[in-house]
């Protein structure tokens, strides 16, 4: 598990991402930078308060913070509103300056609230800057505390993991190729199962002292075989859900729709179109989340061939490439992605 967790860390440090915990506690009474484009804002010790003027009100965090919310996925904020009983929106983006995506947001209420960016559907990325709307009918909201941090305690990362265990499938495979096996949070299953019905009999066998031997032949093998039945309890789990949940998804449709359902939003028509308008012998420089969607594009773009440096550009929930205003816009579906075309080299 350490492993894993340093590989992710050394991951988003590679891209230049923050990964130590971000806490705006305002203590310094000078609103730590945060900023309201309408309403009078007002930073005291321990908070900065925002009085609504219209619609436009809202609090709006400093831009480049840069997080890697695979690395810090817990966003723990506090506010209080008047009148009480009402609630606010936080929303994020990884590019300030192309503005906030409408689909990346998260309902905060009174008081504490501890949201979990990770369980965000097909969502995983960089964080670069914070927005937090107030509901209708709010003339006050104040901002007491905000934090950005990893899983913190006992109780929240046994939480975590089995929360993780169940909702992942146990012979997924996250790759085109099926190489890389399912995880728990970033517990490898296969260290997972080691641990449980391996390494912990054998711990347990080492009490017995000089009978160690003796013990470890007898319970190691009714430990393999009650972990094996349980592990086929759960593949069994497993399977009954995919096939329920597939009958309801994908009862009834063509071939297209069953891949575009299972798939991210948007994500298999972007590439339908792509495939439209991208010649067969074109380069594609594919923007997604890596691993998944990304490698299922490439395999959707085939014989289209994938490069850094492509001819084409299809830029799916990702910031558009840099060279953005030299190229040709061929298409574009807001909230979901844009594809180009560079100029001829």
């Amino acid at each position: 598990m350490l492993c894993a967790c340093v590989a992710v860390a050394a991951d988003a440090e590679g891209r230049g991402l923050r990964t130590e915990p971000i806490v705006f506690d305002f203590a310094a009474g000078d609103g730590s930078g945060w900023s309201a484009p309408s309403g009078t804002i007002e930073a005291v010790p321990g908070a900065v308060t925002l009085t609504v003027a219209d619609r436009t009100s809202c609090l709006v965090s400093p831009e480049g913070l840069a997080f890697d919310a695979s690395v810090l996925p817990k966003v723990e904020v506090e506010i209080s509103v008047e009148p009480s009983g009402a609630g606010a929106t936080l929303y994020w983006t990884d590019d300030a300056s192309r503005g906030f995506v409408p689909e990346w947001k998260e309902k905060i209420g009174e008081e504490r609230t501890v949201l979990d960016l990770s369980l965000h559907p097909y969502w995983r990325g960089e964080v670069d800057r914070l927005l937090i709307v107030p509901e209708p009918g709010v003339i006050r909201i104040t901002l007491r505390h905000l934090e950005v941090r990893g899983s913190r305690g006992f109780a929240e990362r046994t939480s975590d993991g089995w929360r993780a265990f169940w909702r992942t499938e146990f012979r997924a495979a996250y790759s085109v190729n099926g190489m890389i096996g399912p995880f728990a949070g970033p517990v490898p299953f296969t260290l997972l199962v080691g641990v449980l019905f391996v390494a912990l009999p054998l711990l347990l066998s080492l009490r017995k002292g000089k009978r160690f031997p003796a013990e470890a032949r007898r319970t190691l093998p009714l430990w393999i075989a009650a972990g094996a039945l349980l592990l086929f309890v759960r593949s069994g789990f497993d399977q009954v859900r995919i096939i329920d949940q597939e009958r309801r998804v994908l009862s009834g449709r063509s071939l297209e729709e069953k891949v575009a359902a299972v798939n991210p939003a948007g994500f298999y028509p972007l590439l339908l179109e792509a495939s439209r308008r991208i010649p067969r012998d074109g380069t594609v420089e594919l923007r997604a989340t890596k691993p998944f969607p990304w490698e299922k594009g490439s395999f959707y773009l085939y014989p289209r061939r994938i490069s850094p440096e492509g001819d084409y550009v299809v830029s799916y929930q990702s910031p558009a490439p840099a060279d953005s205003a030299s190229l040709r816009l061929l298409f574009r579906r807001p909230g979901i992605g844009s594809i180009y075309q560079r100029e001829a080299r």
